[in-house]
């Protein structure tokens, strides 16, 4: 039986979506898929519009996107959010007899999809939800007070096609973010990115920021950017060793430079290369605009570092909240 999807019977598999399963006298597995394929029951490389998402963007010079664009990359996993569901199943006699046994129940593990993809405004309020209290009680961000949903949206708008802004999800919820946007307004600083990447609280250490950040780098480096930048607020031992980590050296620090929470707060910078060469560099290519399979395959390479974490195990606090 299952509540609102499909279930396994004897040792069959049923993946369903959008619904708790259980398997029935036998070993069988449920996967639920919380997020949707894309449009046209295409796979995680293929063509569509995730389930949530908007069809496209709207407002400004930003062009509604298509196809791949909305493609993301999917890897399933035991989620520590699963562990907590359970379908609980009435066993219910044959014939409406009293007297026979009702069969045995084994409950299937519940497993939930987990995808990096592009954000859409429809994730303004996740993605504020996830860096409200870091502007609030943290120095990890220069602003002083949170942004509101429709400015966070307008931002995701104005980022996007130019550069990526990427979310990560498990169970259909954003768990965390990462973006790029101009390290400088004029124009020779083209190939230069800013980055960041932000991660829900209680979602720290699992390896997913790395994860999400490597996706991140990956998208630029596809578009044509040459240098990835990240300003970390010091100290800040997890954020240097996310950084470190993901291929970022530090190449100066800025002293006092920040005043917030009632101290001054010293920035280091750290830097990646995105692409080689010395040569003249072709102008970048905007997100949606990329070769097809091109977008794919860079959300995919992050996905590949998700690791499912040791069942009853907590995280080990190793990464930032963001940069």
């Amino acid at each position: 039986m299952a509540a609102g999807c499909g279930a396994a019977l004897g040792d069959g598999v049923v993946a369903c979506r959008f619904g708790l399963g259980g398997a029935v006298a036998g070993g069988g597995v449920v996967a639920v898929g919380v997020v949707a394929s894309a449009v046209g029951g295409t796979d995680g490389g293929g063509a569509g519009t995730t389930a949530g998402s908007t069809a496209g963007f709207t407002g400004g010079a930003t062009t509604g996107f298509t196809g791949e664009a909305h493609a993301p990359a999917r890897r399933a996993i035991p989620s520590a959010a699963a562990a907590a569901i359970r379908c609980s199943l009435k066993a219910i006699t044959g014939h409406g007899s009293k007297t026979r046994r009702p069969p045995p129940i084994v409950f299937a593990p519940i497993v939930l999809l987990m995808e990096i993809r592009l954000a859409t405004p429809a994730d303004a309020i996740a993605i504020r939800a996830i860096y409200a209290p870091i502007v609030s009680s943290t120095p990890i961000s220069f602003e002083l007070e949170p942004p509101t949903v429709e400015e966070m949206a307008s931002r995701i708008t104005a980022v996007l096609p130019t550069y990526p802004w990427l979310v990560l999800t498990d169970g259909g919820g954003v768990a965390g973010y990462a973006y790029g946007r101009p390290y400088q307004p004029r124009p020779a600083y083209r190939w230069s990115v800013e980055t960041s990447v932000y991660m829900e609280d209680g979602r720290r250490g699992a390896g997913l920021g790395g994860a999400l950040y490597r996706s991140l780098l990956d998208v630029l480096a596809r578009q044509g950017y040459r240098q990835a930048l990240a300003g970390v607020a010091l100290p800040n031992p997890a954020s240097v060793g996310l950084h470190q980590a993901c291929g970022f050296r530090l190449t100066g620090v800025q002293e006092q430079l920040g005043w917030k929470l009632g101290a001054w707060h010293d920035v280091g910078w750290f830097q990646r290369e995105l692409a080689p060469g010395s040569g003249a560099p072709a102008a970048p290519i905007a997100v949606n605009r990329l070769a097809p399979g091109t977008l794919a395959a860079a959300l995919k390479l992050g996905a590949q570092h998700i690791d499912p974490p040791a069942a009853g195990s907590p995280p080990a606090r190793r990464e930032s909240p963001g940069t």
